[in-house]
C-alpha cells in the first residue's frame, strides 16, 4: 500500500472517529469481574504517566482531564512526568508496569513513531499496551515566511517541482511529528522539500519568522499569533477539512486529496488490563468529555475533542503504526544521534 493511499485510509478513519461518542459500548459505574462479583476498582490512587516534561501539550491535556477523572472514580489521579529520549522513557515504564489499572499512559503519535524509528525502542506500540480511550486531536499548519515566493499550497508544489531539494522546511528534530508531516507532503505532492532539524519548536518557528528558512509545519495554536500578526503566512492546515480553530485557513487536502496529519492524544494501559477495568475507565472518560466547558477548555489548549472507545482507538493505533512505518522507510528517516 502506498503512503498516499495510507493517508486516505487514515483520513477516513479520522472522520469516523471524530463523530463517535459510543457511550453504549462502555461501562457505566461499577466494574464486574468474570465471575459476576463487584471489583473494587479503583481502591487507591492511579498514576497517569506523561512522557513529556511539564508544560507540553500532552501534559496540559492530562492536567485538564485527570482531575475530572479523579472525581468520577473517587480516587486521586496523580500526573507523573517521565520525560526523556523523545518519550521513550515514560512509555517503556508503563509497558513494564502491572496490568492492574493503576498505571496509565497519556500519549500522542510519538508512541507509534518511536516504536518504528528506534530499533531498540524497548516496547511494542501495539502488543505491550491496552487502548483505553482517544481524547482529542490537534491540527498542525504549514506556514511560510511572508516574503516566500509561493503564496499557496498549489504554488509551493509547482515551485518545488521546478527546484527539487532547493526549498527547506524546519522541524523540531529528525523523526519528529512535524518532520514526518513534511515527508508525507513530499510523498503526496511528489516533491522534495529539504528537511532542516532544530533542537526545539521555538528555534524552528524563529527560523521561519526570521527568514532563515522559508517553511515549517507547526501546531496551529502555536502558529496562529504569528499568522494573525502577519509574521507568518498559512498555506494550509493538516486536518482533513477546515479546522474549527481557524476556519479561514484551507486544508492541504484541498490540493492533496487524502493528506492528513493531525496529532492525537489518548490513554493507554499496560497489555492485559482486564476488560471490566477498561470499560470502567473508558466509560468515565466518555462522560467527562461531555461535561460543560470541557470542549472549550480543550480548544484553548489547541485540541479538538474527539472521543473513541477502546476498539476504535486500537484500530487507529494499528493504522498509525502502518502509516509511520511506510513514511519512515520511504524517506529513509533515521533518529537523531
Amino acid at each position: 500500500m502506498s503512503v498516499t493511499r495510507s493517508l486516505r485510509c487514515i483520513g477516513l478513519a479520522a472522520a469516523t472517529l471524530a463523530g463517535s461518542v459510543a457511550l453504549a459500548r462502555t461501562g457505566a459505574t461499577g466494574v464486574t469481574g468474570a465471575a459476576g462479583a463487584d471489583v473494587a476498582y479503583p481502591s487507591r490512587p492511579i498514576t497517569m504517566v506523561v512522557p513529556q516534561a511539564p508544560g507540553g501539550g500532552v501534559d496540559l491535556l492530562a492536567r485538564l482531564v485527570m482531575h475530572r477523572l479523579a472525581s468520577a472514580l473517587g480516587q486521586p489521579v496523580v500526573i507523573e512526568n517521565r520525560a526523556g529520549a523523545g518519550g521513550l522513557i515514560g512509555t517503556r515504564y508503563v509497558a513494564r508496569a502491572a496490568s492492574d489499572g493503576y498505571t496509565l499512559l497519556l500519549t500522542s503519535p510519538s508512541h507509534n513513531i518511536n516504536a518504528v524509528l528506534h530499533q531498540k525502542a524497548g516496547y511494542d506500540a501495539l502488543g505491550d499496551f491496552t487502548p483505553v480511550a482517544l481524547l482529542a486531536r490537534g491540527p498542525f499548519v504549514l506556514v511560510a515566511h511572508p516574503d516566500f515566493e509561493a503564496k499557496s499550497t498549489a504554488e509551493l508544489i509547482a515551485l518545488a517541482r521546478k527546484n527539487p531539494g532547493g526549498i527547506a522546511y524546519g522541524s523540531v528534530g529528525a523523526g519528529s511529528f512535524n518532520h514526518l508531516l513534511g515527508e508525507m507532503f513530499n510523498a503526496a505532492a511528489q516533491v522534495k522539500l529539504q528537511h532542516v532539524p532544530y533542537k526545539g519548536s521555538a528555534q524552528a518557528a524563529s527560523a521561519v519568522v526570521g527568514g532563515q528558512i522559508p517553511l515549517s509545519f507547526n501546531s496551529l495554536p502555536g502558529a496562529l499569533p504569528f499568522i494573525r500578526a502577519g509574521r507568518l503566512r498559512a498555506l494550509g492546515v493538516t486536518t482533513p477539512g477546515v479546522s474549527r480553530l481557524a476556519p479561514d485557513i484551507p486544508p492541504l487536502s484541498s490540493v492533496l486529496p487524502g493528506y492528513e496529519g493531525t496529532t492525537w492524544y489518548g490513554i493507554l494501559a499496560p497489555a492485559g488490563l482486564p476488560q471490566p477495568i477498561v470499560d470502567r475507565l473508558s466509560g468515565q472518560i466518555a462522560r467527562l468529555l461531555q461535561e460543560p466547558g470541557m470542549e472549550q477548555s480543550m480548544v484553548q489548549l489547541g485540541a479538538q475533542m474527539s472521543y473513541a472507545n477502546p476498539q476504535d482507538f486500537g484500530d487507529l493505533l494499528a493504522a498509525q503504526t502502518i502509516l509511520w512505518r511506510q513514511v519512515i522507510e520511504a524517506a529513509n528517516v533515521r533518529p537523531a544521534d
